[in-house]
């Protein structure tokens, strides 16, 4: 996966650094110098907007003149006359870096829009151009096209091969880990006859005639005479109870840990029953070597 990743980044850096390399190919960007026009009628009714260029009267005048001759040709047509709202001519202009495609559009009576006219200018100068002369000016060079197509192929690759490594990992059987088993401190050291004293400075004593053991909260220590001990788990307070490892109760106070009818865990001194016969099997092993 980490492979997998690192390929990714570099790959997607190169793809950067391609696109880097066109932008440096290109000249400096140059907006087309234009503003609005109003087409009006002789009467001076509106009839739509135009783009004006302000670098070429030439480009202009030929938008009029396409406007002009649609006109003409539908001279029974609603020009605005009967509804001023309304905007007959309207245009667009899609300008890229150094190039602009500008389309003038027609609505007619059943409010039906339709292109009449589609230039294509060189923003510096505002003159047209041809649309093949368009396209190349837009179009990145074919060594930096080719090695942006390769690199998104290796990119799809990558993200295909990423895709199978998750399916895998979801495929395996993550291992099961057992939750530690814990006990409530104060229930059951208190019923083993040991007296538990909360501090607030955030551990806790247990106490007996015998022995002291300070057990730090939020903690997996426990301390004896001085030295500290490792519970194989931390000691936790849930709804104002402290739970412990079950081995503190079995290795640091040397008491059983059985199971009640209930189901339920408890400490106590007394040896499970499973215990006593090994106790009893060992003592008699014993008896039988000494004899």
């Amino acid at each position: 996966m980490k492979k997998l990743l690192a390929v990714l980044t570099i790959t997607v850096l190169t793809l950067g650094s391609a696109v880097t390399a066109f932008a440096n190919t290109n000249p400096a960007p140059v907006a087309l110098q234009h503003t609005t026009g109003t087409y009006v009628s002789a009467s001076g009714a509106i009839l739509g907007t135009y783009p004006r260029i302000t670098a070429n009267a030439s480009t202009t005048a030929q938008i009029r003149r396409a406007m002009d001759r649609v006109r003409a040709e539908n001279p029974t047509l609603d020009f605005g006359f009967s509804n001023p709202s309304r905007t007959t001519f309207t245009f667009d202009i899609q300008e890229h870096d150094t190039v602009s495609r500008i389309v003038i559009n027609f609505t007619d009576s059943g409010n039906r829009t339709n292109p009449i006219l589609t230039l294509f200018v060189n923003n510096a100068t505002g003159a047209t151009i041809t649309e093949s002369a368009f396209e190349e000016a837009i179009a990145p060079p074919a060594d930096v096209e080719d090695e942006i197509e390769e690199n998104y192929e290796e990119i799809e690759t990558i993200d295909e091969e990423i895709e199978e490594v998750e399916e895998e990992v979801e495929e395996q059987e993550l291992p099961q880990i057992a939750e530690p088993t814990v006990l409530a401190l104060r229930a059951n050291a208190e019923a083993l006859g040991f007296e538990v004293i909360w501090n607030p400075e955030g551990y806790v004593d247990v106490v007996s005639e015998e022995m002291e053991v300070r057990v730090m909260i939020n903690s997996n220590i426990v301390i004896i005479d001085g030295e500290e001990i490792e519970l194989p788990s931390y000691s936790v307070v849930i709804e104002n109870t402290l739970f412990v490892n079950i081995d503190f109760f079995t290795e640091i106070l040397g008491a059983y840990v059985v199971e009640c009818e209930d189901g339920n865990l408890t400490a106590t001194w007394d040896a499970p029953e499973a215990m006593e016969v090994i106790e009893e099997v060992e003592e008699t092993d014993e008896e039988e070597t000494e004899e």
